[in-house]
């Protein structure tokens, strides 16, 4: 067995993912600051955008699924898990608040263990450009969550103590349909990969990563 090719450096990286679909999540969550108001009810909204949850991200497993069967790929299958547990979360059982921390503890060993299996493997940056504006998405509906935007912290979010529960929500399903996307686009529109770390013929480690 040879070994896995070499990490591209982080320079080409940044270079090769298209950062315009991260600007969806910032933008986003300012028209619901702007639009949800103190007055409206809040309960209901965020029972629908609940509701809501489970839906978009069965749609997304489903095509994961769908893929990694007909496809074989690992990330396929890793995505397709990692969706899962997110869908399972929305479904707020007993035992799902702590057991999808332990979920993606174990997708995170399962990606190291197969290291060198997923590191062959040619990567769409297309993909990868909506995979990170989807976790930027989950990562600031976490911090509306954890009231990083109220009076205490920064500040930016008027009404916060009132609201803040309703636009987290809106942005976890802001978050659920950039899923959604991400997961059509990896079906239905894929663009030439290439492996990871891989240097095309007559280039140099340093002009490919220049």
């Amino acid at each position: 067995m040879t070994d896995a090719p070499a990490s591209v450096s982080m320079t080409a990286w940044i270079k090769k993912i298209n950062w315009l679909p991260c600007l969806l999540a910032p933008a986003a969550l300012v028209a619901f600051v702007l639009f949800i108001k103190p007055e409206f009810d809040q309960g209901q909204i965020q029972t629908h955008l609940e509701n809501a949850g489970p839906i978009l991200l069965g749609i997304a497993a489903c095509v994961f699924a769908v893929r990694a069967a007909i496809t074989r790929n690992p990330w396929h299958l890793i995505f397709t898990c990692l969706v899962i547990t997110l869908f399972c979360r929305e479904l707020h059982f007993a035992g799902t608040s702590d057991g999808v921390y332990v979920a993606l503890g174990l997708i995170g060993v399962w990606i190291i263990a197969w290291n060198k299996k997923l590191r062959a493997i040619p990567v769409d940056w297309r993909l990868t450009s909506w995979l990170i504006a989807t976790v930027w998405a989950y990562v600031l509906a976490q911090l509306v969550d954890r009231r990083m935007f109220s009076p205490k912290y920064l500040n930016l979010i008027p009404d916060e103590k009132i609201i803040h529960s309703t636009v987290e929500e809106a942005m976890e399903t802001l978050a659920h349909i950039l899923m959604i996307c991400t997961a059509i686009i990896e079906a239905f529109y894929q663009q030439p990969g290439e492996a990871v770390g891989s240097v095309p013929p007559g280039k140099s480690d340093a002009e490919s990563a220049g």
